[in-house]
């Protein structure tokens, strides 16, 4: 598990529950590096359900924030990961409530960024784009970001078997998808 591995800074080796610690009493350093740490799994987590640079950039500045504001209240250390990307999450749901109100007079005005992810199948890429928003955060989690159905449930704030029962649907739209190419 990512909490056992050490990180070797100035000749003494940290672990990082050692940072979430120090991060915990106050120390900004040891929370700028855990941001840096996730800042990968963070930003697939935000663009997979954004996908937009400019929102993505914004939900992960809120979240860091509030996380920074808040770090305090964690009472578990290993749980960070968990307890940032759902942070995270809310704000990137946030930030779709609040523009779910916008209205998008022509869709033609506007140029669309491809961003370059670590998909390299292009038909598994198409397949994922084609998933309900729903099954493809639960792909993501699981299989990208190598979290438990446990950890997803609590950054979902759904039970285990909701997880459960979208992966195994995702698994399968994604076969069915992929037999027809």
């Amino acid at each position: 598990m990512f909490l056992n591995r050490k990180i070797d800074i100035d000749t003494k080796e940290k672990t990082i529950v050692d940072y979430v610690a120090q991060a915990i009493q106050g120390d900004k350093d040891a929370f700028c590096y855990l941001i840096r740490y996730f800042e990968k799994d963070m930003n697939a987590i935000a663009m997979c359900i954004l996908k937009d640079e400019a929102n993505v950039a914004d939900a992960i500045g809120e979240g860091v924030l509030k996380a920074y504001k808040n770090i305090n209240t964690l009472k578990n250390l290993n749980v960070f990961k968990s307890w940032l990307l759902k942070i995270i999450v809310n704000e990137c749901n946030a930030i779709l409530r609040k523009n779910s109100k916008l209205v998008v007079l022509d869709k033609n005005d506007f140029e669309f960024i491809e961003c370059n992810d670590k998909y390299e199948n292009l038909d598994i890429k198409r397949a994922l784009e084609n998933l309900s928003p729903k099954h493809k955060i639960i792909i993501e989690l699981y299989y990208y970001q190598d979290m438990s159905v446990e950890e997803i449930g609590n950054i979902l704030e759904i039970s285990e078997g909701t997880v459960k029962s979208r992966l195994s649907r995702a698994r399968q739209n994604l076969y069915q998808m992929l037999r027809e190419v």
